[in-house]
Formats: structure tokens, C-alpha cells, sequence
């Protein structure tokens, strides 16, 4: 069960006198958070499953969990690092800047084919792009773009995209 847990952040400040709670967490997995029914505190070390109440998406992702209901209760598991059950996680399109560099090693589909796995993430001015490496040991530079990417499996280390035709023919 425990290797079924994806970490995703970690829990923030409190937010409000109800209990509710800012969440840090990479961008890729806020929607699996509003889908999910659970959130997971690692706590000794072990995931341990909070349902959830209630959530907020205005400026920041916020959540209610069950039976803490008071600023001071969220105080007690700030920084606690949190988690989603894999079955929880969506794919989504939306890779964000923060928390980029958890995408080494991932390896890129195209069309159902692995065309390499990302060595190293670079961060133009302009643009980001992944150093990607295929099974040859060609590597080559890949561009990041939101548009290209349709579906991120975290727990699979998979980034599928759909890159513009010809794109391929000039890496």
C-alpha cells in the first residue's frame, strides 16, 4: 500500500478559522486533488489517509479534512508531507514550472513509441526544454511546451506528448 502513495507537496500555513488548509504542491497534480476523495499525511513515516471535506481552488489550492477543524490543528502538520493514492492521480496537460525537474527520467511517448528519457531539464529565457537521451545515446533537445503534452503518469515515470509533425525529423 505504501509504495501506492505518490507524494505530491506538502502541507502549508493555515488558511482562515475553519481548518482549511494551503497546500504546496506541484501544479501537475491539482486536479487529481479536487477529484480525490483522500489526502495522505506521512506521519512517522507512514501514509495515513484524511478524507476530504472540502476544497478551495480561488488563488490557492486549499482542503478541509476531516476532524481538523481549527487553525491550530493545521499548525500541528505543517510541512507534513502529503500524498495521493496512484489510482487518485490524473494525467494532465499542465507541467507548470515548479517542480519541473521531478520529470528526469521520465521517459517521452509519442504516438505509443518511447522516443528517449529525459537526463536533465534546461531553463531558457524563452523556453524550457528537456535534454533527452534515446536508446542509442543520441541525446537532443526537446522543447516543453503545455500544448505538446497530453497526459504526465508520475507513478509510471511517463510523459506522453503529441509533437508537431516533422518535429522529430529535424532532432
Amino acid at each position: 500500500m505504501i509504495d501506492q502513495i505518490v507524494e505530491i507537496g506538502k502541507i502549508g500555513k493555515p488558511e482562515g478559522i475553519l481548518g482549511f488548509i494551503r497546500l504546496d504542491i506541484d501544479l501537475i497534480y491539482e486536479k487529481s486533488v479536487l477529484k480525490s476523495p483522500f489526502l495522505f499525511l506521512f506521519l512517522d513515516g507512514l501514509p495515513v489517509p484524511f478524507r476530504i471535506s472540502e476544497v478551495k481552488n480561488d488563488k490557492n489550492l486549499q482542503v478541509k479534512l476531516e476532524n481538523i477543524d481549527s487553525p491550530e490543528k493545521v499548525s500541528g502538520y505543517t510541512h507534513t508531507t502529503i500524498g495521493l493514492h496512484e489510482k487518485h492521480i490524473l494525467g494532465t496537460r499542465k507541467i507548470g514550472v515548479k517542480g519541473i525537474e521531478k520529470f528526469v527520467n521520465f521517459n517521452i511517448i509519442v504516438r505509443n513509441e518511447c522516443i528517449g528519457t529525459i537526463k536533465e531539464i534546461n531553463m531558457f529565457p524563452a523556453q524550457v526544454m528537456a535534454t533527452v537521451s534515446n536508446e542509442s545515446g543520441k541525446e537532443f533537445y526537446l522543447p516543453l511546451v503545455d500544448d505538446w503534452i497530453f497526459t504526465v503518469l508520475p507513478e509510471q515515470k511517463i510523459l506522453e506528448m503529441n509533437l508537431p509533425e516533422g518535429l522529430l525529423d529535424v532532432i
